[in-house]
């Protein structure tokens, strides 16, 4: 009977671990703002003050905790978005370059028609 009072106290714990571990997995969106951010962690900062004294610590790092992963997603998404417009971009000025060195070997009568048509495809894209 000792033996399985003893049990109970780290049972406990290794299954709030894993409650908090799996809210810490479904409640970080990648697009929050800063002040979803915010105001979620005061949110789950105040919910912790309704656990008794010993898990108040435990619970208000975890909440610490997943508002700095929130944070560091939040800014991976948005250099992903920059590099991903830097990425196209650099596509758009590759193909019309390659268009021009195209309209260099057509003939002479043609020539203007090929770079106005090019850039007006590399002006059209750059809109999008």
């Amino acid at each position: 009977m000792i033996g399985s009072r003893s049990l109970l106290p780290s049972a406990a714990l290794a299954l709030l671990a894993l409650a908090f571990a799996a809210m810490a997995v479904t409640l970080i969106p990648s697009h929050l703002r800063q002040d979803e951010i915010d105001a979620r962690y005061q949110a789950e900062h105040e919910a912790c003050d309704t656990l008794n004294s010993h898990m108040q610590p435990l619970c208000r790092q975890e909440a610490k905790n997943r508002r700095m992963h929130a944070e560091a997603e939040a800014e991976y998404a948005k250099e992903m978005a920059k590099s991903r417009r830097e990425a196209e971009r650099e596509k758009r000025i590759a193909q019309y370059r390659l268009d021009r060195a195209y309209c260099d070997t057509v003939p002479n009568d043609k020539k203007k028609r090929c770079i106005a048509e090019a850039t007006k495809r590399y002006l059209r894209q750059r809109q999008l």
